[in-house]
């Protein structure tokens, strides 16, 4: 600005030019601090599950459920994902099929071991041992023993033994 006067003050186009460097700055900087402190979808998803455990923990399975799906709907898109978000994606289907498991919604527990093993991890332990127990609990048994038998094979458990026993016995 250039004061011709006490009264009478004339901007300076440089003075314009600097406000809009100014502004630019500003946002710069604004964008680059959410940048740096906005978490990882990694890490939202890891908190999402973390909030489902302590639930799960409490025996609150309708809280839990709404934890992980809170997590799981946060992902539009799982191309792209690095293994190590995959992984947590697939650890909130599988906590959240265990919850679904425990409330006798066994349809929903198999869809979310199925999402597993057919979208994330198609050797993914845990969510095949839940496919194995939501299929027992919609009576499938044959398709239950198929699953539990495949399970043993590649990680054998006393547990798993008994399922497959138990099994065999009802179709005798």
């Amino acid at each position: 600005m250039i004061r011709v006067s006490s009264n009478t003050i004339i901007p300076f186009e440089a003075d314009k030019e600097n406000d809009v460097i100014d502004n630019l700055n500003d946002l710069l900087f604004e964008r680059y601090v959410e940048w740096k402190l906005k978490p990882t979808l990694k890490q939202v998803l890891t908190q999402f599950k973390d909030e489902g455990n302590t639930n799960y923990r409490k025996k609150l399975y309708t809280r839990a459920i709404e934890s992980y799906t809170q997590g799981i709907d946060s992902v539009s898109n799982i191309q792209g994902l690095d293994k190590d978000t995959l992984t947590v994606l697939s650890q909130l289907y599988t906590n959240r099929a265990l919850c679904f498991h425990f409330d006798e919604e066994h349809q929903k527990a198999l869809e979310d071991a199925e999402q597993v093993l057919t979208r994330l991890q198609s050797d993914n332990e845990k969510a095949n041992l839940r496919k194995a127990y939501a299929l027992k609990g919609l009576g499938r048994f044959n398709e239950a023993l198929d699953v539990f038998k495949h399970i043993q094979l590649i990680q054998p458990s006393a547990q798993v033994a008994q399922e497959i026993k138990a099994l065999e016995e009802i179709q005798q």
